[in-house]
């Protein structure tokens, strides 16, 4: 499905990518979320992370769970939390497995020879355990992603510190990294979440499975997706949150299902057709 990015936003809905027209400029690059995007969903039971820091549940609270631990109190309270974070994250990698029909969507960045990116709130290790489950079947493709951008990551070019998602800064410090942004892209970052950038980067996508990767593409003037992975009807799932809430589609330019939509969608960008 495309949504279309400007002054009309449909009504909640999901269709197949092809219904809606729109020519856009050739696509060059991809920055991809790395859990529930690149790998599937729901490896890091992020409740139980909730219910062992103590924090209300995702349905009661939707901020990010690191926001919530930099809200706490004392140093004490959110080292506490920190390291049941880390536990948690560390379950997951043992769960971790690629996402349905991902390699279709590798397929096309080596056939449109595109660059790929990699920025996830989740640790460097989990960047890793990802190379590792790439394994050798995908050896080539573990070399397309760079940069790659865990959570407490610094600009690759410039060592500047960076917020993490639903701030720009992550996808602006790709960019950079890629030169389609100058080396003052500092002068970008802002704390207001209204402020869009003053050049838009359409032949770049950024695809995640949560509103703050929309946020974060959209911020930095990326066209954006958001991966479903057949969620939109399961309750408490971020799909079925943007299926329901019109007042947030409209940070979407695209919704695929798995893998292989998102594939069909790449393939239509990199070749510069109309997504019809």
């Amino acid at each position: 499905m495309l949504l279309s990015r400007g002054l009309r936003y449909p009504a909640p809905c999901f269709r197949p990518i092809s219904t809606i027209s729109m020519s856009r400029r050739s696509l060059s690059a991809v920055i991809f979320d790395l859990d529930g995007t690149l790998t599937a969903p729901d490896a890091i039971d992020f409740s139980r992370m909730r219910q062992r820091c103590g924090f209300p549940t995702r349905e009661q609270h939707g901020g990010s769970i690191l926001k919530l631990v930099e809200a706490l109190p004392s140093e004490a309270e959110q080292a506490r939390c920190h390291a049941i974070i880390k536990e948690e994250e560390a379950l997951g990698m043992l769960n971790m497995k690629l996402n349905q029909h991902i390699d279709e969507t590798f397929k096309q960045l080596h056939a449109h020879q595109l660059r790929a990116a990699i920025v996830t709130r989740n640790n460097v290790d989990a960047i890793e355990r990802f190379r590792t489950v790439l394994g050798d079947l995908h050896a080539d493709t573990a070399a397309l992603f760079s940069p790659c951008l865990a959570r407490d990551a610094i600009c690759p070019v410039t060592t500047t510190p960076l917020r993490n998602k639903p701030h720009a800064d992550p996808a602006l410090a790709v960019l950079r990294a890629w030169n389609k942004i100058a080396a003052d892209f500092e002068a970008l970052q802002t704390d207001d979440e209204t402020c869009l950038p003053p050049e838009t980067h359409e032949d770049v996508l950024f695809v995640g499975d949560h509103l703050d990767d929309l946020r974060t593409g959209r911020r930095a003037g990326c066209l954006t997706a958001l991966i479903t992975n057949h969620q939109h009807e399961k309750e408490g799932s971020h799909a079925h949150e943007f299926a329901k809430d019109a007042s947030i589609q409209h940070y979407a330019d695209y919704v695929v299902s798995d893998g292989l939509e998102l594939a069909n969608l790449i393939d239509k960008l990199a070749r510069g057709d109309d997504v019809a």
